[in-house]
């Protein structure tokens, strides 16, 4: 997916959130509306951060894939099926179980 260059980034990240969306927690305690809205702002500034956090990530990405394809003339789909293969081996399917 990274390696398609007929979308741009938007659209890649758009579907990586599709297909690694954010886990859903489900907390019930009673709180004051006062405080329900400091908790309201403190995750909406959270999901903030973490939204800028992918962006950044994506682009050094970007950055780091095409500098080392300028630095080893390995095509960019080349270098993103090394990586893939190297990642399924770093971290097979089931790697993370939450507890």
């Amino acid at each position: 997916m990274l390696g398609e260059k007929d979308r741009s980034i938007e659209e890649r990240f758009e579907v990586l959130a599709e297909v690694n969306p954010a886990p859903h927690v489900s907390i019930e305690v009673e709180v004051t509306p006062d405080e329900a809205k400091a908790l309201q702002d403190a995750m909406a500034e959270l999901t903030g951060w973490r939204s800028a956090e992918g962006w950044i990530h994506l682009g050094i990405d970007e950055v780091l894939l095409r500098w080392l394809g300028e630095a080893t003339g390995e095509s960019r789909s080349s270098l993103l099926q090394r990586l893939a293969l190297e990642m399924e081996r770093q971290f097979p399917p089931g790697w993370f179980q939450e507890s």
